[in-house]
């Protein structure tokens, strides 16, 4: 469960940080040329980013810690790193194989880091959410 409220909320917010950096004020805007607004470009991104996230990397995501595992490191730090580039790794070759499917939309640069974004927004979200419930399991476990 905690893995999907993870996919969930990674979506929305990778796709709220899309929609921002996208987004042009309307000091910025022509006369005479719509503009999507936040709303407009969120709800069209969300839907083509929760699939993939909920498709691809949820999958990726139970594999990846399952092989991360493997590494078998004590340190926090080590076994952030390993993460880390796992996650990454796994982003930037999702990225690329999106770029293969819809070649004619831009580079593979783009696509890579599009994904290597992802991903570490998953990442990094997972890891904030699972110190959050540990923290309230202690204090309940407290009283």
């Amino acid at each position: 469960m905690k893995r999907f409220l993870t996919v969930i909320l990674s979506a929305i917010l990778f796709t709220s940080i899309g929609s921002l950096s996208s987004y042009i004020s309307s000091s910025q805007q022509e006369l005479n040329v719509y503009y999507f607004d936040f709303l407009e470009t969120f709800t069209f991104a969300i839907i083509f980013v929760g699939p993939v996230y909920i498709l691809v990397g949820l999958p990726l995501s139970l594999f990846i810690d399952k092989l991360s595992i493997q590494f078998n490191t004590k340190s926090k730090l080590a076994r952030y790193a390993v993460q880390l580039v796992l996650y990454s790794l796994a982003g930037i070759l999702v990225g690329v194989i999106y770029f293969i499917i819809f070649n004619p939309i831009n580079d593979v640069l783009t696509f890579s880091v599009i994904g290597f974004t992802a991903s570490n927004v998953y990442l990094h979200l997972s890891l904030l959410l699972s110190v959050l419930a540990n923290k309230k399991y202690k204090q309940l476990s407290i009283k």
